[in-house]
């Protein structure tokens, strides 16, 4: 999906965001990229992508990360996750709720 021209990272707070098909359940403090403000923010092409996955949006909320921008104004002290990142962490979600299951089983 193409971004807004400007954008200094993939976080849109609740004004700036232009898609009104993303509950705000996903939404995660941070500072959006477009305006620089803080406050509850989307990466929406984070959450297609979990959302292509077959992730409800009450999974997400729980178990993922929800923002890979910064946080915080201090961005130095951040560090931006990476696909590969976000591949790390749907993978440990995803064994450990294998792991459970299979012991719910048993």
């Amino acid at each position: 999906m193409a971004e807004p021209g400007g954008l200094q990272n993939q976080n849109l707070c609740e004004k700036c965001n232009y898609r009104n098909d993303i509950s705000t359940d996903v939404f995660d403090t941070g500072v959006c990229g477009l305006c620089g403000q803080i406050g509850e923010c989307v990466d929406s092409d984070l959450i297609d992508l979990y959302r292509g996955l077959g992730f409800e949006d009450q999974f997400i909320f729980s178990k993922l990360p929800r923002l890979r921008g910064p946080r915080t104004p201090i961005v130095e002290l951040e560090k931006t996750l990476s696909w590969f990142d976000i591949g790390e962490a749907i993978a440990n979600t995803t064994v450990i709720n294998i792991r459970k299951k299979r012991e719910h089983n048993n």
